[in-house]
């Protein structure tokens, strides 16, 4: 289904079962489109649930299952892609990260969002070789199996991947918290359950005192 320009709001997919084109395609070379207050459930697809460049606001992302291992959950090309006050849980891809934000020398960001409890082949997010810059603010990610990091840069020797992560938690994650070959990294007032080799400022190292429901 491709949304090149367009909107998508208010709107539930719900098991529903993808071939091998993306669920979402949100641009193409010259224009952006927008998914808002959507709801992503118990999906299973072969390509990317969402690619392209735009914003993805007020949505929730939930129980959704990738086969495919040679892609992404969603993918941030083009432009860049935008992820606001969303809620990504309990998905699983075969691929090597959940989130890949390679965004092609433009920005990726991710802001007042919650990821939580999904499991990938080696990241959650990956953020890409290609003179990318990934930016997240406000993001916790909590309780997620990423056998190699929850978040990477990367470098390949010819391109170099930027990240900023400012005001983020990591709490409870299989692996290190963050996993960086790339040299142009900015971590910021964050807080890790334990204590990482990364250098940054602000930084805290405590509990944050997560408390099951009931």
């Amino acid at each position: 289904m491709s949304v090149v320009g367009g909107t998508v709001q208010r709107t539930k997919f719900i098991n529903n079962s993808i071939g091998t084109a993306s669920t979402l395609e949100l641009s193409n070379s010259s224009t952006r489109g927008r998914i808002a207050n959507c709801l992503f459930a118990d999906c299973k697809y072969y390509g990317n649930l969402i690619t392209g460049s735009g914003d993805i606001v007020d949505t929730t992302i939930r129980n959704c299952q990738t086969i495919n291992s040679g892609t992404a959950s969603l993918m941030s090309v083009g432009g860049g892609m935008i992820i606001n006050r969303c809620i990504i849980t309990n998905n699983v891809t075969a691929a090597n990260a959940l989130l890949l934000m390679p965004v092609w020398s433009n920005v990726g960001t991710i802001k007042n969002t919650l990821i939580a409890k999904n499991s990938a082949k080696h990241y959650i997010v990956e953020c890409g070789d290609t003179d990318g810059y990934s930016k997240l603010t406000n993001v916790t990610f909590a309780d997620n199996v990423a056998p190699t990091g929850v978040l990477t840069a990367r470098n390949n020797g010819n391109y170099n991947g930027k990240l900023t992560a400012i005001n983020c938690l990591f709490y409870g994650n299989s692996a290190k918290d963050i996993h960086c070959t790339s040299k142009v990294y900015t971590i910021a007032n964050c807080n890790f359950a334990e204590k990482d080799d990364l250098n940054g400022t602000g930084n805290i190292y405590v509990d944050p005192c997560f408390k099951e429901r009931g």
